[in-house]
């Protein structure tokens, strides 16, 4: 997750802060479950990209069939990368582009 964070700052600047600026949490683990917090739907879909990225450089993936994204105040839907491989080229990691994203990631509302 270092690696996910020192990539994420070092293309856009400031890690998410859904809960407080003054400490970021943008990420739980346990065991082999992760939990990735965001603000805003593009913030969260590039750091599921980098995730995916970064676990595939060490040989291990995500198991796409148990990811889920709760989705809270918004009804914008998430995708997984289109390739483990090399960075991601997308769309919303890079604005313009004409990369398409991979799957969608299975999505529910929460209303809390």
């Amino acid at each position: 997750m270092h690696d996910v964070e020192e990539e994420y700052t070092s293309k856009f600047e400031l890690l998410p802060n859904p809960f407080s600026a003054s400490s970021p949490l943008w990420d739980l683990e346990y065991a082999d479950d992760t939990v990735l917090f965001s603000p805003n739907p593009v913030t969260l879909q590039r750091l599921l990209h980098i995730l995916q990225h970064h676990a595939a450089r060490i040989g291990l993936q995500l198991n796409l069939e148990k990811c889920e994204h709760l989705q809270l105040n918004t009804e914008q839907d998430i995708y997984f990368r289109d390739t483990e491989q090399g960075q991601c080229q997308c769309s919303t990691c890079f604005p313009g582009s004409p990369v398409p994203h991979g799957p969608p990631v299975p999505s529910r509302f929460c209303y809390c």
